[in-house]
């Protein structure tokens, strides 16, 4: 499933991922999450969510391990780098040792940016490094609200939250791992500013 939509949840939109390669979207805001190979990769359908009005959207990210490999200067548009989320989306992988979503030391994993709703579920996020004197290497979520579930936060390294910045939002965690994360100055697994609450961790 490249895209498919929900009239009825202001124009939610469900995309599969069906490729582990890094590649980005050859024609955001189409509706169609689709690379120019055709493929559905997890860059893709982030920017395909993001692109789109409404939500909140739903990617799946079957088993697998999806490794960044886009390099180059800090964006917003999911373009390179990490993983830019502009848009309230709910990424679901099929379990915290099945589905790895892997920086591999190239950039943060996840970049959360604006007052949004994003969750996590069933999936790792690992080997996330923070530009120089910036925070959040696995999750950076400065302003947003913050749903992990069932999620393994490991080997990230910032100067704070190294695992998972939180800033003003509410975070809520149940049943989540905080592993191997590195901090420079404070929180190493986790920094957080806003609400948070803790089932499980």
């Amino acid at each position: 499933d490249n895209g498919s939509f929900d009239s009825g949840f202001q124009n939610a939109a469900t995309f599969t991922v069906n490729s582990a390669t890094d590649a980005v979207d050859a024609n955001p805001g189409n509706g169609i999450c689709a690379t120019a190979a055709t493929q559905c990769t997890l860059r893709a359908a982030i920017q395909e969510a993001n692109a789109l009005a409404g939500g909140p959207h739903t990617i799946t990210v079957p088993a697998g391990t999806y490794t960044l490999t886009i390099g180059g200067a800090p964006d917003n548009a999911t373009v390179r780098g990490d993983l830019d989320i502009v848009a309230s989306m709910t990424i679901a992988g099929a379990g915290a040792d099945t589905t790895i979503i892997n920086a591999n030391g190239l950039d943060r994993v996840f970049h959360i940016v604006g007052g949004i709703t994003v969750t996590f579920s069933g999936l790792t996020v690992q080997n996330g490094i923070a530009p120089p004197a910036s925070d959040g290497g696995g999750i950076f979520c400065p302003g947003a609200a913050l749903t992990l579930t069932n999620v393994a936060i490991r080997n990230n390294t910032a100067r704070d939250g190294a695992g998972v910045y939180n800033g003003t939002l509410t975070a809520t965690l149940t049943n989540v791992e905080v592993s191997g994360n590195t901090a420079s100055r404070n929180g190493g697994g986790i920094w957080n500013s806003g609400d948070w609450n803790c089932c499980c961790c």
